[in-house]
């Protein structure tokens, strides 16, 4: 039924709230009846449960690595060709300032915090020197991945992530400070949970926090998470 398509190619955005539209699209315009409150609830539970099996591979990334029209690599140049595991932020979660919000620590002052110890921090810090300290946006890269600080329920110091915003949008990180696992979601504010926390450049003899460069987050800025897909270790 070409009309019940016209109806669900309208829903663009890839997000679970969007399947659940499209269940409801289905069942109103293809099996034509309306829901009661109970049957509703039947299906947005069963929506749910079909959306946590799925990882969806984004097509187009913002940042400077990409997913499907690109490769994911690691240290070496091995490429990676399937995620370790996916990470849904439920909607319950109240995310700071919208989602992406500017909240950071100075990757200069967590480099020199980290090379004194013997983690995989430190490895990704070393690398980060040899490379030259790159940045992008005001974050600290390494091999074109942003530097980020994410608690241990999305990964490890070290470990590839792809972030995926509630709108699509996506880019491509590398852990390189954990911010615990005593914290599931992130830093916790009086206005809610900061979940990606940026590695903002500065040049590796900073010695703390304070840092009044650039952090460009233009296209990111106050946009929800939706998921996360880690693919393990860069460190290989």
């Amino acid at each position: 039924m070409k009309s019940v398509l016209t109806e669900l190619y309208k829903v663009v955005d890839i997000s679970y709230l969007n399947a659940i539209e499209c269940a409801k699209i289905f069942h109103s315009k293809y099996q034509g009846y309306t829901l009661n409150p109970q049957t509703e609830t039947q299906l947005q539970d069963a929506v749910i449960y079909l959306w946590k099996q799925l990882i969806l591979l984004p097509t187009v990334v913002s940042g400077t690595t990409a997913v499907n029209n690109g490769t994911i690599t690691t240290q070496s140049g091995k490429v990676l060709k399937e995620p370790k595991k996916k990470v849904i932020v439920p909607p319950e979660v109240k995310q700071r300032k919208g989602g992406m919000d500017p909240t950071y620590e100075s990757y200069g002052w967590i480099y020199n915090v980290q090379k004194k110890s013997n983690n995989r921090g430190k490895k990704v810090g070393a690398e980060w020197v040899k490379q030259g300290c790159p940045k992008h946006r005001g974050i600290a890269t390494v091999s074109g991945y942003y530097l980020v600080g994410v608690t241990t329920h999305f990964g490890n110091m070290g470990d590839i992530l792809t972030i995926v915003l509630k709108d699509g949008t996506s880019l491509n990180a590398v852990v390189g400070d954990s911010k615990g696992a005593h914290r599931k979601w992130g830093s916790t504010f009086k206005d809610g949970v900061n979940i990606v926390e940026w590695n903002k450049w500065a040049p590796p003899t900073a010695s703390q926090i304070k840092n009044n460069r650039k952090l460009d987050l233009t296209g990111w800025q106050g946009k929800a998470i939706d998921y996360m897909l880690n693919w393990g270790t860069y460190l290989q």
